[in-house]
């Protein structure tokens, strides 16, 4: 199987269309039904339109489909402005004009059309017939994947990985390559293993012991008894160890912590430490900054505690820093309400008398 590469290339919309478009058949319209359409009736006009476009090949047939189609687009019939769409798109029985493609597929998609919306968000993407416009292209897709279309369902996990016209979310992205694989979308299989390289998906284990690594860094952590350790539900914020509480989600957790590392100030930990939380209090009027009793890692290394409290946009929170060998150490924990503010102390207590430090030299091996 090959890896897809992050920039993966949707493929342009005259090619997802051409499968929308059918062989001759030995398909001949009924004189009641051309009767109908006469008489202005969309459905028959629709219905004509199809079976002309599906007939065996005729002088003419394809142009007199397009007509039929028109007739019943221009009363409102969702699927022929949607082949109008498909029409226009390919040249079929009328010369073809991207732009006139989009605003039938517009017209179709604004009155539910889910094919029509995903072409639609094709277009976008690709700039065929309108400007190219990642922001629209994606929000079709996502509008196209919750109603359900499996390729919908692929693009857009794939504008959520690459954080094309949307904030980057993979972990989010996971999901919708769960449900486009789920629906037979086989290129989805290749993206949930991308993933899983990169720490997305795998499970919360409650007791759990991680590995916090980079090129420079290397220690364990471990979730106390009762709380979970989730590798996932941060990742896109490159943070690959949060701490909540068992049987819940982080979410509606009463505490939630969580490990990350930071560049030492060439000042030394007690510079860095000010730096930190200054920038962390940044336009805070009323905050609280206090220092707490110190902690001890499980190797003995001192971990600086401090309390913040009154920060504008925050929780109440707990700060733990630790001078390691490369890096500083970073484990915070914040609560839902100040009711519970001893619970986040209580797991910041015990986040970092669960750290040991395991080396400074990481190889990575492909």
């Amino acid at each position: 199987m090959t890896t897809p590469n992050l920039l993966r290339r949707f493929c342009p919309a005259v090619l997802i269309l051409t499968a929308s478009v059918g062989y001759a058949q030995s398909v001949v319209p009924s004189d009641a039904l051309r009767h109908r359409a006469m008489a202005g009736d969309a459905e028959a006009q629709h219905q004509l339109g199809t079976e002309l476009k599906e007939a065996e090949s005729s002088p003419g047939h394809f142009e007199e489909a397009f007509a039929w189609f028109l007739k019943a687009a221009n009363q409102g019939h969702v699927c022929a402005s949607f082949d109008v769409g498909l029409c226009y798109a390919m040249g079929t029985g009328v010369v073809a004009n991207p732009a006139l493609a989009v605003e039938w597929f517009r017209k179709a998609a604004e009155k539910g059309h889910v094919e029509a919306l995903l072409d639609l968000g094709m277009a976008y993407h690709e700039g065929m017939g309108v400007a190219r416009d990642l922001s629209k292209a994606t929000d079709c897709f996502g509008r196209a994947a919750q109603a359900g279309h499996p390729v919908a369902m692929l693009d857009f996990g794939v504008a959520l990985a690459n954080g094309e016209g949307i904030e980057k979310d993979r972990a989010e992205a996971y999901q919708w390559f769960l449900k486009a694989e789920a629906a037979g979308q086989t290129e989805a299989k290749g993206w949930l293993a991308l993933l899983k390289k990169q720490g997305f998906g795998l499970p919360p284990v409650e007791n759990g012991t991680g590995i916090v690594h980079g090129p420079d860094h290397a220690y364990f952590i471990q979730a106390p008894k009762g709380w979970v350790l989730d590798n996932s539900c941060w990742a896109d914020r490159g943070i690959f160890a949060v701490f909540y509480q068992s049987g819940k989600t982080f979410e509606d957790s009463l505490a939630i912590g969580y490990t990350m590392v930071q560049r030492r100030s060439p000042d030394g930990i007690e510079a860095h430490i000010k730096a930190d939380l200054a920038q962390t209090i940044q336009g805070g009027n009323g905050a609280k900054v206090e220092r707490q009793a110190s902690l001890k890692t499980q190797d003995g290394r001192e971990a600086r505690v401090y309390t913040l409290l009154g920060v504008t946009g925050k929780r109440p929170e707990w700060v733990a820093y630790i001078d390691a060998p490369t890096v500083v150490i970073v484990v915070s924990v914040s609560v839902k309400d100040r009711k519970d503010f001893q619970v986040g102390g209580d797991l910041l207590r015990d986040l970092v008398g669960s750290i040991g430090w395991f080396t400074d030299q990481v190889t990575y091996k492909n």
